[in-house]
């Protein structure tokens, strides 16, 4: 390739000493003509020039609108340049200034358009020698332009086939970088790239841009029933079906074992269309073996976020978008749109109290920070406790009262230090003391805001047990508040659901063992009832078999 160009050079220079001693056209006595048409050829050769050694010298890459100007420029200097120095004669000494448009075409274009070019080159000439005289017997200088015309063609389909095996090989080696080779679709590095270049797009045009992100539900279930090369063909064939239902400008990847993305370009509502297509087309698909699966088929949970709503900046959209799965993957094979039960939390404040509401949202960002555990915690525990609070038969009054009290029950752990809460080991005594000081602490907390009065008995008993064990007060049976039983038992079954820093996360079966073992002691047995029974709904248990296994 740089040789190419330093051809480009040569020629030139050559083209300069020669027209040095060559006359103007008797009909173009004009001298600045002469000199203006070769400042222009310079000026384009050396912008030409600069351009390809500032873009790698790389060869027919995808030319741009400049690159075609450059051509059709260089091409009429040519011809015109030709044309000033005929001198009524076909012994024009310049006529190898085709070698530049044609060594331009060739690189930026590839081998046809090169060999159009030089075809069309050596056309000129020809007609040149025709005007010129062409007419009496062949002479030298004709048979010189028959072997500079083929010189051309030839320079034409070399460095054009060149410049053709190189854009191959460079689309070639782009294609495997940026493809996963097991699916068949873009990779994690080629998502994080377009995600962040779309992204930026997006600020520029004012528009929004939607991400979905989606794993397949038991999938660990699959492998471990038929082996990981039966999964792997499960994951390509969902590649297949990615690669037929999102269609440009939307762009699906493989974000990691069995998680996937697509970026649509556009709201949360026509990411959600595209969502639904793919579930619904993953889910009715034959794949072998899916009838072992807990719903009898395979099946997606997925989550949907949306640029500028739920975020600004490609971490804060994917944090968005796997939040969102995760909630869907409470009942599996469903799309979820990311929300925040704090912003619809907020919707029911009063407005003189937003301020204050405001700065207990900040306390809980901190202990997000501070807990590793609390992360997601208290959104899955509203989650779990509206689910109940549902088969309990709760007005929507106290529901909401609950929905408060489930988000805001941990709050008073922003007294308690970092490493107190992320301990592993069992707790001192006095660390203990200080744990069990957590709820009053949230109580304090809330109590300035009229707005959440009503959650304050849940928040302040979520720990109590039915037999009377528990904290604070110690109350027992029905005089804990019933709204407190319920986000007892949400709370628990989450902790049990959940790694700790202490404890490995018990399996859905093995928490509703543990809910069954301990009604009557620690839980109301009749909501501990009814709510394993609405976790096996939604996971494919026998609530028989739980319910009568000994203790």
């Amino acid at each position: 390739m740089l040789v190419t160009h330093i051809v480009c050079f040569f020629i030139f220079f050559m083209i300069v000493i020669s027209w040095s001693g060559t006359a103007i056209h008797p009909n173009l006595s004009l001298n600045w003509l002469n000199a203006l048409t070769l400042v222009l050829l310079a000026l384009s050769i050396i912008f030409y020039i600069g351009k390809k050694i500032s873009s790698g010298l790389k060869l027919a890459v995808e030319p741009a609108f400049w690159d075609f100007l450059l051509f059709v420029t260089l091409y009429i200097l040519s011809v015109a340049i030709l044309f000033i120095t005929s001198q009524g004669s076909n012994n024009s000494p310049v006529k190898m200034i085709f070698f530049i448009p044609i060594i331009v075409a060739s690189t930026s274009y590839g081998k046809t358009f090169g060999l159009i070019t030089a075809g069309t080159a050596s056309a000129i000439i020809f007609f040149f020698d025709y005007t010129t005289g062409l007419g009496q017997a062949p002479n030298i200088e004709f048979q010189t332009d028959i072997v500079n015309s083929s010189v051309m063609l030839i320079l034409a389909w070399l460095i054009g086939g060149l410049a053709d095996i190189e854009k191959t090989a460079r689309e070639s080696l782009k294609t495997l970088a940026n493809t996963d080779d097991l699916t068949g679709i873009y990779n994690h590095r080629y998502f994080q790239d377009t995600l962040r270049e779309q992204m930026k797009s997006a600020k520029e045009t004012n528009r929004p841009i939607s991400l979905i992100m989606f794993d397949i539900d038991y999938f660990k279930f699959y492998n471990d029933s038929y082996g990981y090369q039966k999964g792997d063909e499960i994951l390509r064939q969902i590649g297949t079906i990615l690669s037929q239902v999102v269609i440009k400008p939307n762009s699906a990847a493989r974000y990691g074992r069995d998680e996937f993305t697509v970026i649509v370009p556009g709201d949360e509502d026509k990411a959600l269309e595209i969502a639904e297509e793919i579930r619904h087309t993953i889910g009715s698909y034959p794949f072998e073996g899916a009838a072992v699966q807990p719903k009898g088929k395979i099946t997606v949970s997925m989550g949907i976020s949306c640029f500028p709503k739920q975020g600004n900046t490609p971490k804060e959209i994917i944090r968005s978008a796997d939040e969102a799965m995760y909630k869907a993957k409470y009942s599996r094979n469903k799309v979820q749109v990311y929300f925040t039960v704090m912003d619809e939390l907020r919707d029911g404040i009063a407005e003189n109290e937003r301020d204050l509401f405001n700065s207990i949202k900040t306390l809980i960002i901190i202990i997000n920070a501070k807990d590793r555990y609390t992360f997601g915690h208290s959104e899955r525990v509203v989650y779990y406790a509206m689910n109940l609070a549902r088969q309990a038969n709760l007005t929507e009054e106290e529901m909401i009262v609950l929905r408060y009290g489930s988000f805001l029950h941990d709050i008073g752990k922003i007294e308690i230090d970092r490493e107190l809460l992320n301990k592993i080991g069992p707790l001192k005594a006095s660390e203990f003391m200080a744990l069990k000081k957590h709820p009053v602490w949230g109580c304090d907390i809330v109590h300035p805001i009229k707005s959440l009065q009503g959650a304050i008995p849940a928040i302040l008993h979520h720990h109590e047990n039915f037999d009377g064990s528990g904290y604070p007060l110690g109350l027992y049976g029905e005089n804990i508040p019933f709204q407190a039983r319920i986000l007892r038992i949400a709370d628990s079954f989450d902790a049990m659901t959940t790694d700790r820093p202490y404890k490995k996360a018990k399996t859905v079966p093995e928490a509703c063992e543990e809910l069954i073992k301990h009604k009557g002691t620690l839980f109301d047995p009749d909501l501990v009832d009814l709510f394993v029974q609405l976790v096996i709904s939604e996971n494919d248990l026998n609530y028989n078999l739980l319910k009568n296994k000994p203790a």
